[in-house]
Parts: C-alpha cells; structure tokens; sequence
C-alpha cells in the first residue's frame, strides 16, 4: 500500500537537531505553521513536546535503512522558480493539506514521471567517506540556516504520523520490505521560498537503493538502481569528489589565476581574449569550457568570478568590468583618508559596489543572492581570496570544494566578490556568515592568488 496521509506542510523552520544517536538516520526540524508566531527554536521544540498544535517535527533521511548500502541521492535546484508548481504552492495556506496517496493532483510529486527532478543529473553522497560534501548535511544546512535567518516559508511534502512529518524523499521503487510503501505521485520534497530575496529552491532526495524506473502503482519495473550506472539509457548518477581538494587528473589541470585589480585587470582580458583565439580563430571558446580552475585576487578576483561562476565570455566580461568600474567610482563617498604613505585616498561607496555586482549577476538569468557554491562538478572551480581583518588570515573562496563549509556554506557570489576586492583605503571591509567575519582585499596579503 502507498505512504499513509501523504501530504503538504507548510511552515516555518525555527530551529534543527542534528542525528543524537549512532542509529538515528534523521536530520529534524522544528517547525511552526503560524507565522504570526515567530517563536524561537527553545519554544519550537516544547510545542513539538508537549504535542502544542501548530508545532511539528520534519524528519529527513541523511542515511538510508538499508544495511548493504545507506548512501543517499539527491537533487538541489536554486532556480526551482521557473516550475509551475510554486504558483498553486504560494497560494495556499499555512498548515498541513492531505493529498491522498497515489491519486492524480495537482500537488502530488513523482520523480520518475515529472519534470520535477532531472534523473541524469543527479548527485551521490557518500556519507562514509571524509570530505566536503560527502554528507547530505554539507547540501542541507546552508539552505536550512537561511531559511531559519531569512523565516523562509517550507513546503514538506511527505508522510504526517501525529505531529510529525517524514518520508520526505522518493517514495517508489523499493525492494523487499520497503515495498509495501511504493505508489505514484507521492515522493517527497523540502521546498524553500526565501521571502527577503523571492528565491525558490529545490530539494529532493532518493535512497541509492531504489528502483529508477517504476510500473503503475509504483514498483521497480527492472533492477536498475539509483547507485547502478550505464553508459546507455536514461540514467547516469555521479559521486561528487572524494578528497577535499581533488586530485589532479592524470593529465594534469588547466589553471588560470588571475591578479591585481584596476587596469590591469583589463589587460588580463586582453591577452586572455588573444589565448582563446589561439585555440579556434573562428570560434573562441570561453575560458570556462578550457580551464579546470578559474582563481582570482582582488580584481582579478571579481573577473574569476564572472568567467568562472557566471560563465561569462571575454567580450562579455570586459564590458561587465567597465560597467561596473564606472558605477562604483562614479561616486565617491564624502570621506577622505591618509595612506601609510601619506597620500589622500577617497573612500567609495560599498552599496554601489554591491549594487553593480548584483546588476551584473542578475544579467546572467542568475538569483542575486545565489551562493558561490554549487553542485554541478561540470563547470570550473572558481575560488576567490580575501583576508580576515582581525587576524590577517588568508582564507580562498570556492565554488565547489571547502576546507571552511561554514563560511563557503553562506557566502553569496556578490560578497565574494566585496570581499576580495574590499581594497582598504577605498572600501570598508564586508562582514560574512553568521558570524559577521570582517573580510578585505585579498591582495592585500596574497596579490599572486596562487601563494
């Protein structure tokens, strides 16, 4: 038979508990469903206790049951604004809405036979093995803090047991016991809707044990699983890295590390736009389809950021860096400051700093407030340096791969790009993360980002 009340929540997530036990699989989250509320998560968690109405708990696997294998799948989209579905999402109200396991809605979601998820595209965490984003919680806790920080609204769709909500994952194409738990539309999902910023964002997860191709009612037509791969057909599911950073390829890594800032940045453009040419006169490709690794200082470090993380061309970019040159120094602010050399420097403006790299993002089809992070391995690492104000740390920025996942966890594309540029004499230093660590210019202490 199908999961039991399967169903949508929505809520607000005041607070979380990591597993507290060796054999608990469970990430939990203390939810609310009135908004007019705002408690905090000591009050969250005592509703959720003293069984309170409009207090919950979301139970979501970080491990799955099975003893032979319990890696997980999983599927985060950032740009989950484009799907139809968050139209009728936003409409309704806060509170639990039972769907009805297995019957054709509008609401009930279903891996295999929607668009909701793409099967290629899925990714594997091997929670076993050391290394960022090896484990769910590396993809989950960034979006879960913003979502605590921001009062985002959730939308969980799952299974209601009493005053909790679990089975937030695919709910089809198991084997043996799990089977008696298989139907069709009633997979489940952690949806997220940043009010501050009006981003949607996808998150869906598969036991690596299920079946990728299911019958009517929900069962493994064939023993192909999420963890099987084949060089044919519809299904191709990849591991991320397992080191943290990776190893070098067999034939080596195309690096570009770009230095400095102001017009030599410009002339970095140049000679790169010449290299590209070099490689196809008709067609030259752009620098994120050629290098492994796009790094960057200063503001070189705002130009990795847009070859690299914004996948910009060179013509593109060359017009973005004039563009945005001319918005930040346009104006002044009304503060001068001595140099160590005694020189009178001007004191620009950070909010047209942030200004113009947010018109500059958004230009690219992309969410101003998107993380530098992301899990598509397809695209070049691209990694930015700045340097902690109170203790002159060098700390690297990436894309992809962290050494720090609490900061990179949180940082967004624009502050890594105020950070490595915040040159001091210009700009007062950007803070970060839920710490507010104060960060300036990377070329301060690292001009040659590869030192």
């Amino acid at each position: 038979m199908p999961v039991e009340n399967y169903g949508i929540w929505k809520a607000r997530v005041a607070g979380y508990s990591e597993k507290t036990a060796e054999d608990d699989r469970h990430l939990s989250l203390y939810c609310y469903d009135d908004p007019e509320s705002e408690p905090d998560f000591k009050t969250s968690l005592q509703g959720y206790r003293n069984n309170r109405p409009g207090f919950f708990r979301a139970a979501i696997n970080v491990e799955s049951g099975k003893r032979h294998d319990s890696r997980l799948v999983y599927w985060v989209n950032r740009r989950f604004d484009q799907h139809p579905i968050i139209n009728q999402l936003a409409s309704l109200s806060f509170g639990f809405h039972p769907l009805g396991s297995g019957e054709v809605n509008e609401f009930g979601l279903d891996y295999i036979r929607d668009s909701i998820v793409d099967k290629e595209s899925c990714r594997v965490v091997p929670h076993d093995i050391p290394g960022w984003a090896n484990d769910i919680l590396d993809i989950l806790m960034p979006e879960i803090h913003r979502a605590i920080d921001g009062q985002a609204d959730v939308y969980l769709f799952g299974s209601r047991s009493g005053e909790m909500i679990h089975n937030i994952h695919m709910n089809q194409g198991n084997f043996r016991e799990f089977e008696v738990e298989d139907g069709v539309l009633q997979d489940g999902a952690l949806i997220i809707h940043m009010g501050d910023s009006g981003q949607w964002i996808g998150i869906f997860l598969a036991f690596i044990s299920q079946a990728t191709n299911t019958d009517h009612i929900g069962h493994a037509q064939s023993p192909v699983t999420w963890g099987k791969t084949r060089t044919t057909g519809t299904v191709k599911c990849t591991s991320p890295p397992t080191v943290d950073p990776p190893g070098p390829a067999k034939d080596g890594v195309r690096l570009l590390s770009l230095d400095g800032g102001g017009i030599r940045g410009l002339w970095e453009l140049v000679i790169l736009e010449e290299l590209m040419r070099s490689i196809n006169p008709e067609s030259p490709p752009n620098p994120c389809d050629v290098f492994d690794l796009i790094c960057g200082s200063s503001g070189g470090g705002l130009i990795a950021i847009m070859l690299g993380r914004l996948r910009m061309g060179i013509d593109e970019c060359i017009e973005a860096y004039i563009h945005f040159s001319k918005i930040v120094i346009q104006k002044p602010a009304a503060v001068w400051r001595i140099d160590f050399r005694g020189r009178f420097m001007p004191r620009y403006n950070g909010e047209s700093f942030e200004k113009a790299i947010k018109e500059i993002i958004r230009s690219r089809a992309v969410n101003e407030d998107e993380l530098l992070q992301e899990v598509n391995l397809s695209t070049p690492v691209t990694a930015v340096v700045a340097q902690r104000v109170v203790n002159s740390q060098i700390e690297v920025f990436s894309s992809h791969y962290s050494s720090q996942p609490v900061i990179d966890g949180y940082i967004r594309i624009w502050e890594a790009a105020r950070a490595t540029t915040a040159a001091p004499f210009f700009f007062d230093p950007v803070a970060i993360g839920p710490d507010q660590v104060k960060y300036i210019d990377g070329g301060m202490g690292a001009s040659n980002p590869l030192n």
